[in-house]
C-alpha cells in the first residue's frame, strides 16, 4: 500500500500503523479479535471532568508519554473518547486529549480520526492522529505516546454536578476604619466543596449590569458595592459562572432568585373598619449606605386625589411619629416599621365605606442613594364591620324588631319616626305612615320618607296613590337604587352607609303597602333612636321614650309598648 503524505511525520505515523497492524506472517491484525485485551492505565481517572490537581492532591497526573509503547499500540475501551472538548486539568491530567470527530459504526471498520490536545489558551493546541474501530462490546483505539508530560487521552464523560444556586445577601463593610459603613451585596455560594480555578459573577439590577471575574482565592472581590449600586426599589440577581481556567468558555453557571432592594410594603390592599386606625407595615431590605454623620431616609405618605369639604366622604390622615425628621436610621433595616393613618369623617356625616389610594414617596437626601424606583400604590378599603350591620325591620301588620333584636307590635295608624340619628344636625331620619288594611283589622305601612340633609326621597302608596320620587335634592348625598327593573324593591343609602330597603306590594283599589328594613352601619352604634330603638347591644334600653331618659318596660305578653310608640308619632 502506498500512502501519499504531505507532512513527513504524519506519513511516518501511518507507515508505522501499517507495520504494527500486521503480524509476523504479514497478515492484518483485527483489534476486535485480539485476545490480549490491552487497556490503558488509570482508566478510572480518564473521565472528562475528573480533576486530579484540585480534587485529589496526593495523586500524580496521568501521562501517556511513558504508558504507551514508542510506536503506538491498540487499546480497548468500554468508554468512548469524548467528542466535545474537556477543560484544562480534566481526565486526571493537565492537558487532556479528546476526539475531534465522530466514533465510527461497526460497519465502517477501521477509520482515521484526529484528536486534539487541550492547551492553556485553546481546546486544540495540537492535533494527534488516531485510528479507531468499533467492536461489538468495546471500541479499539490505536494511540501514539504523547510528546510531553502530563498529557493523556480522555475516555468517558463524568459530568460536573450542577452548580448550587447562589443567594444575594446584603451586608455592610467598612473601608480604612472609616466611621461610615458601606453597603455591599454578596453572590453567596459555599465554594469550599467546589474545585474551580476561577469564578465570574454578573450582577443585574434595574437597567444596569456589572461583570466581575477573579481567581477562587479572590472570591470575595466579586461583590457589588454602593460604588455602583445607587438606586433603591429594584430587583437584583447574580449569575455565577464557575471556570476551570481563566478563559474557559464552558464551565458551569447558576442564577440567584431575585432580591428586592428597597422599601418593601408586603400588603398592597389593606382593609379597615370605618373610623379606625390603619397600620401599614413596611421594611427596608438593605442596610443604609451613608457618607455623612446624619444618616437616614424619610418616608412620606401622599393621599392621591382630593376630598371636597362639602361631601360626606371620610378621609385618611397620617399620624406623625415622634421622630418626624428621620424615619429610618442606619440600623433600622430588615425589621418591620409601621405607618399609621386615622380614618375620620368629613363635614357632619361621619364616614362612609370607600377606598383610598395612598402613594409613598421616599426622601434619600441624607443617604448615599440617589433614587428610589416607584413604589406601587397602596389601597386602603374602608368598610363596615359585619358585627355592626344590625337590621331593624317593620313587617306588616306591622311586626317590629329593633336593631338589638327586641320584637314588639306596633298596630296603630299615623306617621312615626322609624329611625333617627341622634346627632340632629345631620338631619338623618326615616318616617313611615301606617294605614288600616286587611278589612281594617290590621295596620300596614303605606308611606315612607327618608331624609339626609337637604335631600328627601318619598314612597307614597296611601289612598290608591303611587308616588315614588325625590321630594327635594339639594345636597345630592342620598343615594337611591332600584334593585331590578322588574321588581318593586328600592334601596336608599345614607352618606354614613346606613341602608333602607323598601319592598313594595300593590293591592289594587286601596293602593299598596311595603315592608321596610333599616340596615345600620358602624356609625350608628350608640346613636340611633325612634321605633328602631337604641343600638347599644342591650335590649333592656331599646324602648327609650322620646324626649326623656325613661325606658318603656310595659310590653307585657302582647309586646306592645304604647308610651314608647306614641312618643315617636309625628302626625
Amino acid at each position: 500500500m502506498r500512502i501519499r503524505c504531505n507532512v513527513v511525520w504524519l506519513c511516518a505515523f501511518w507507515t508505522i500503523i501499517i507495520i504494527l497492524t500486521k503480524d509476523v506472517e504479514g497478515k492484518s491484525v483485527d483489534p476486535c479479535e485480539d485476545d490480549s485485551e490491552r487497556h490503558l492505565h488509570d482508566m478510572h481517572r480518564r473521565f472528562k471532568n475528573y480533576k486530579t490537581m484540585f480534587q485529589r492532591r496526593h495523586e500524580e497526573m496521568v501521562c501517556d508519554k511513558y504508558l504507551i509503547p514508542q510506536h503506538g499500540a491498540w487499546f480497548m475501551s468500554y468508554n468512548d473518547m469524548p467528542t466535545v472538548p474537556p477543560t484544562f486539568l480534566d481526565c486526571g491530567t493537565t492537558h487532556p486529549i479528546w476526539l475531534n470527530g465522530t466514533i465510527p459504526t461497526i460497519s465502517e471498520g477501521v477509520v482515521d480520526r484526529t484528536a486534539c490536545k487541550v492547551g492553556f489558551m485553546s481546546y486544540c493546541d495540537e492535533e494527534i492522529p488516531v485510528r479507531i474501530k468499533r467492536c461489538e462490546k468495546y471500541t479499539a483505539y490505536f494511540l501514539l505516546p504523547t510528546k510531553h508530560c502530563p498529557e493523556a487521552y480522555c475516555f468517558g464523560i463524568k459530568k460536573d454536578p450542577p452548580l448550587p444556586q447562589p443567594v444575594v445577601k446584603p451586608s455592610i463593610y467598612n473601608e480604612n476604619e472609616s466611621r461610615v459603613d458601606r453597603l455591599q451585596f454578596e453572590c453567596y455560594l459555599n465554594i469550599s466543596s467546589l474545585n474551580f480555578a476561577y469564578y465570574e459573577v454578573t450582577w443585574k439590577w434595574g437597567t444596569s449590569s456589572l461583570t466581575l471575574k477573579n481567581e477562587s482565592s479572590q472570591f470575595s472581590s466579586l461583590r457589588l458595592t454602593d460604588e455602583h449600586f445607587k438606586t433603591l426599589g429594584v430587583h437584583i440577581t447574580c449569575t455565577m459562572k464557575a471556570l476551570h481556567f481563566e478563559h474557559d468558555v464552558l464551565g458551569l453557571s447558576a442564577t440567584s432568585n431575585k432580591f428586592y432592594a428597597g422599601l418593601k410594603f408586603p400588603e398592597q390592599i389593606i382593609t379597615i373598619q370605618k373610623g379606625e386606625v390603619v397600620v401599614i407595615p413596611y421594611q427596608l431590605t438593605v442596610p443604609l449606605s451613608c457618607q455623612m454623620d446624619t444618616c437616614g431616609i424619610n418616608v412620606n405618605v401622599i393621599l392621591k386625589g382630593t376630598t371636597k369639604l362639602n361631601t360626606c366622604d371620610g378621609q385618611l390622615y397620617a399620624i406623625l411619629r415622634e421622630n418626624n425628621t428621620i424615619d429610618l436610621m442606619p440600623n433600622d433595616w430588615n425589621s418591620t416599621h409601621n405607618i399609621e393613618m386615622k380614618h375620620i369623617g368629613r363635614k357632619g356625616y361621619g364616614v362612609k365605606p370607600s377606598t383610598f389610594t395612598v402613594e409613598i414617596q421616599v426622601d434619600l437626601s441624607n443617604s448615599n442613594f440617589i433614587h428610589h424606583e416607584h413604589i406601587p400604590e397602596l389601597h386602603v378599603h374602608v368598610q363596615d364591620s359585619d358585627s355592626n350591620r344590625k337590621v331593624c325591620s317593620a313587617y306588616n301588620d306591622p311586626h317590629m324588631k329593633t336593631f338589638d333584636g327586641l320584637s314588639y307590635e306596633h298596630q296603630q295608624a299615623g306617621t312615626y319616626i322609624l329611625y333617627e340619628h341622634n346627632i340632629l344636625e345631620r338631619h338623618m331620619q326615616v318616617q313611615m305612615e301606617l294605614t288600616p288594611c286587611n278589612s281594617n283589622v290590621a295596620y300596614c305601612i303605606c308611606g315612607l320618607a327618608v331624609r339626609a340633609g337637604g335631600d328627601i326621597f318619598v314612597i307614597y302608596l296611601c289612598g290608591g296613590k303611587t308616588i315614588i320620587k325625590y321630594g327635594t335634592c339639594y345636597d345630592k348625598i342620598l343615594k337611591v337604587k332600584r334593585a331590578k327593573k322588574t321588581t318593586k324593591q328600592y334601596k336608599i343609602t345614607f352618606p354614613t352607609g346606613t341602608e333602607i330597603s323598601a319592598n313594595i306590594f300593590l293591592h289594587g283599589g286601596y293602593g299598596g303597602t311595603m315592608n321596610v328594613e333599616v340596615r345600620g352601619s358602624g356609625d350608628d352604634k350608640g346613636h340611633t333612636q325612634g321605633l328602631c330603638g337604641r343600638m347599644t347591644g342591650d335590649t333592656a334600653d331599646n324602648m327609650l321614650i322620646r324626649g326623656t331618659n325613661t325606658t318603656d318596660n310595659s310590653g307585657g305578653s302582647w309586646r306592645r309598648y304604647q308610651a314608647f310608640s306614641d312618643s315617636w308619632r309625628k302626625v
